[in-house]
């Protein structure tokens, strides 16, 4: 989610100090660096297997959205990058870490960590970074750390922080529909992406200088989530950790396959698959995306139960994307058990 550097209350009440401000503006003093920041990973996790990068800094400058890539991970108008976790199960709470050596700016804590789904949730406008914070970089550059996990953050506003520091934990305050940091870069204000090492501005077909100290995979198509429910499962409950366990009950009233999805594109073809305990096909369903890609998507496969509970073990559930000219571009696969 996009975060507007006047919505973060600085100071007591709220209250903005002016030399917080001059240091955001790259006009105070900091870290002093001559050259652009090369950044750590703001997360203590592998992308692609233990976090995924879920939603890119938006490289379209005109109403479209298009990743550094020229791609479908990006939504329009985001000034950032989103670096997931699937769900706030238990274990799954990525630790923040300062992506290059500098000034504590401004920090916030307090804000519950509640999906912006849930129903009741409290108003967080004029909040919408959630528990954060902001690191000064010198030179004018500037990083933001946004949606960490309430109760989490471990520094404050004057602390000089090295490369790698742990911030927080990830978490789901603020305008935020899954467990994810929204790491931003920015120049003097300007918002970088920092795969391209360019201003958003200028596209997504630049000649890259990306920030990052080490490339970074690049998923197309993101699984975000895969699993195993005996109910009725939906994208809030699957975020929320609720179906973490992948076990189901031998007298569930269904068995399925769920898959939270990321970027599918027109003419993907998605393919949900269960093999039961003796390895024999259970279901199979097969998706057609011919009229219209998802920035996300959310399906099932899977069987009502009869009047006999499901057979006990273990059942295998495989998802694969596939792309016209590009074959599998997403594969995952995942174990439940019935008991």
């Amino acid at each position: 989610m996009e975060f507007v550097m006047p919505d973060l209350p600085w100071g007591p009440a709220g209250r903005r100090g002016p030399f917080v401000m001059a240091l955001l503006l790259g006009l105070g003093p900091g870290v002093a660096l001559a050259a652009p920041p090369s950044l750590h990973l703001p997360v203590d996790c592998v992308v692609g297997e233990t976090c995924h990068i879920v939603n890119s800094v938006d490289d379209d400058p005109g109403p479209g959205a298009r990743d550094h890539r020229c791609g479908p991970v990006a939504t329009n108008g985001h000034k950032g990058t989103d670096i997931g976790l699937g769900s706030v199960a238990p274990g799954r709470l990525g630790v923040v870490v300062a992506a290059a050596a500098g000034l504590v700016v401004a920090a916030r804590d307090g804000m519950d960590d509640i999906s912006v789904l849930t129903p009741g949730a409290p108003s967080v406008k004029d909040r919408e970074c959630g528990n954060a914070v902001v690191l000064d970089h010198g030179d004018g550059w500037t990083s933001i750390y946004c949606h960490m996990a309430k109760g989490s953050i471990q520094v404050q506003a004057g602390q000089s922080v090295p490369e790698g520091a742990a911030l927080g934990l990830i978490g789901l305050s603020g305008e935020t529909e899954h467990p994810h940091l929204h790491f931003e870069v920015r120049h003097h204000q300007e918002v970088i992406d920092p795969f391209t090492g360019h201003p958003a501005a200028a596209g997504c077909a630049v000649a890259p200088a990306p920030l990052w100290q080490a490339p970074l995979p690049y998923e197309p198509t993101i699984a975000y989530n895969l699993g195993f429910a005996g109910e009725q499962p939906e994208r809030v409950g699957v975020r929320a950790g609720r179906f973490a366990d992948n076990t189901v009950s031998a007298t569930a009233p269904i068995l399925v396959l769920y898959v939270d999805l990321i970027a599918v594109q027109k003419n993907d073809r998605v393919t949900l698959a269960i093999t039961d305990p003796a390895g024999q096909p259970f279901v199979t369903s097969v998706v057609p995306f011919d009229q219209q890609g998802w920035a996300q998507w959310f399906g099932l496969a899977g069987q009502k139960r009869g009047p006999a509970p499901w057979p006990s073990g273990v059942y295998t559930g495989t998802l694969t994307v596939e792309r016209p000219g590009q074959g599998i571009i997403a594969s995952r696969s995942v174990q439940g058990t019935v008991r």
